[in-house]
């Protein structure tokens, strides 16, 4: 009876133990033992390509009939140059994300037979800041000024037609011609329209994101002959991709803080979009894997949601219906491992960051 309650007593207070870190890591996040130069840090990264876009309005190209024959040198409707080539706007931000070395730790798993396997986990320790504007965390998108010209009735209107050629980007202009207009004409603003723009008021950012961890050189061995009479075996090699998402491990959770030294509950995946991110706040996270193939060597980890930025391509299909032969990527943040061992003996002191005599990240769209 005494044993019970004591089993009893144990156990409540564990209880209230573990509430109380949860509580504290709502207010603080879980930063753990870090050494000098242990941490890797990769700044935001936003460029004037990533603030605007150039790409043809598909749907009006491909659903606007051709203009009559006396219309062919009004530039109001001629749609090869108003739906061509035209620059999106938006405004972009991006967080700077941090990182540990890639560790393993092996770790009870419960099975379908209802024992334990013991897993080895795969984790990233990290870290996610919003430095804000200053340091190049967020930019407006570049906005476009129109110059507008009331043109009355009989009137005569001199302006040049902008060509733009679909391989190069490269714009020529034509020699000034004459049109009569009856209404307002606009006219955009050539050259020096497109002018980067304070961002004004800077929002915290909520970032949502997925780790995938890739590789496209995993080397696979299968026995094609074994002659039981000389020994002689012979096999077959073949190269495959594979890709493993982050995954909500908790029975691996105690595990990684205690090894880590965290003092308190560091984010999982989904518990860290329900934070939005304040200028100059951080947050620490830990994406982790199971069952990786043990035999990969040369890998990648693929981090979005670190930034809105995104680019869109068309394929020429599109046949006036919204977004058909219209593909999205997204900017995401490629990081590159190696690591050195056989399948039978995996641990993080044969991984290393970066590959070897090759970069280390870069951002790219998929």
């Amino acid at each position: 009876m005494k044993n019970a309650c004591f089993f009893q007593i144990v156990c409540f207070s564990c209880f209230w133990v573990l509430a109380f870190d949860l509580v504290r890591g709502e207010e603080s996040s879980a930063q753990p033992r870090l050494a000098p130069g242990t941490l890797i840090t990769i700044q935001p990264d936003i460029d004037y390509g990533s603030v605007y876009n150039r790409a043809d309005m598909v749907e009006v190209l491909a659903s606007l009939p051709d203009i009559p024959t006396e219309l062919a040198d009004d530039v109001r409707f001629n749609k090869e140059i108003w739906a061509k080539e035209i620059r999106y706007q938006r405004d972009i931000w991006c967080l700077q994300f941090s990182f540990k070395p890639l560790r393993i730790i092996y770790v009870d798993i419960p099975n379908k037979e209802g024992s334990f396997d013991k897993k080895a986990i795969w984790y990233l320790v990290y870290n996610v800041k919003n430095v804000g504007q200053e340091k190049g965390g967020s930019i407006s998108s570049a906005v476009e000024t129109e110059m507008k010209t009331p043109i009355a009735q009989d009137t005569v209107a001199k302006f040049k037609i902008i060509k733009r050629e679909a391989t190069g980007r490269k714009e020529t202009e034509s020699e000034p011609q004459t049109q009569t207009r009856d209404s307002e004409l606009i006219l955009r603003n050539i050259p020096g329209t497109f002018k980067p723009q304070s961002p004004g008021k800077e929002e915290p950012i909520r970032f949502v994101p997925l780790f995938l961890l890739a590789t496209d050189r995993l080397v696979l061995e299968t026995v094609t002959s074994n002659h039981q009479e000389t020994g002689r075996v012979e096999t077959q090699t073949e190269t495959a991709a594979v890709s493993y998402s982050d995954q909500i491990i908790p029975l691996a959770l105690p595990a990684i803080i205690k090894r880590e030294g965290m003092k308190t509950v560091p984010e999982t995946t989904v518990s860290i979009t329900r934070k939005p991110i304040a200028v100059g706040n951080d947050l620490w996270g830990v994406a982790i894997w199971t069952d990786i193939d043990p035999r990969i060597h040369r890998f990648s980890i693929y981090i979005s949601g670190l930034t809105n930025a995104y680019q869109w391509e068309d394929d020429g299909t599109n046949s006036g219906k919204p977004g058909e032969g219209r593909s999205m990527k997204r900017k995401v943040l490629k990081t590159n491992w190696w690591r050195i061992g056989d399948q039978y003996n995996v641990n993080d002191s044969q991984i290393q960051y970066g590959y070897p005599g090759e970069i280390d990240f870069e951002w790219i769209f998929l």
